[in-house]
């Protein structure tokens, strides 16, 4: 059975996730998540306590600058989707990343341009602001 059309619109920004290349898992889940855990371990053992929730906490704070984000996001997708350069139009570095996909019934992966990736990663980055 196949999604509604507009699940399968209102989820394509999550595209990015499926995108494969050797190094992407490093990028976007070890380096972030490794510097999390050493700014919590370093703000954990100087005593400092961090507010989750009420007008100060982290929570709030998220918030406000989540609703920049958004903006910031939006602006940069319609930036690189539109912006004149060709070398955007070049296929990224070997080996370059790539997206599963259908082409007429068939599955095939598809090797990804400078533009398509950014496009790819600034709409999932503002379909990920607004979400949260």
């Amino acid at each position: 059975m196949s999604c509604p059309t507009w699940i399968k619109r209102l989820l394509s920004p999550l595209s990015y996730l499926r995108i494969q290349h050797d190094l992407k898992f490093k990028y976007d889940w070890l380096i972030p998540g490794a510097l999390t855990i050493v700014t919590m371990a370093t703000l954990g053992s100087i005593g400092y306590q961090i507010p989750i929730l009420g007008p100060d906490g982290i929570i709030s704070s998220f918030a406000n600058l989540s609703h920049v984000l958004v903006g910031f996001f939006i602006a940069a997708l319609t930036a690189v989707a539109t912006f004149p350069k060709r070398s955007l139009d070049q296929l990224m570095s070997s080996p370059a990343p790539t997206l599963k996909g259908l082409y007429k019934g068939k599955a095939i992966n598809r090797q990804l341009t400078r533009r398509r990736f950014l496009c790819f990663l600034f709409g999932y980055l503002a379909w990920l602001s607004l979400f949260l």
